[in-house]
């Protein structure tokens, strides 16, 4: 029942999610920070991002930033 309300959410998110880089825009923002930590623990319940292709190229695009790759080195979620 959770992992189905939970795709619901994402399906929601989906259509909302701007034509920008980040949420609220093309600048990055701490709500982007935080979406992305949400998002990423879907990969933690075997929640596939793939039918979200805006919400999947978000995670993808934060993994890439410099910040993240450190924190999540740090956090040991990378190596």
């Amino acid at each position: 029942v959770g992992i189905k309300r939970i795709e619901r959410i994402l399906k929601v998110a989906e259509a909302r999610f701007p034509q920008t880089l980040y949420v609220l825009g093309n600048e990055f923002g701490v709500v982007d920070a935080y979406l992305f930590a949400v998002l990423n623990w879907c990969g933690h319940f075997s929640i596939d991002l793939a039918p979200y292709p805006k919400l999947f190229s978000f995670v993808e695009r934060m993994r890439t930033r410099a910040t993240v790759v450190t924190a999540m080195q740090q956090e040991g979620l990378v190596i």
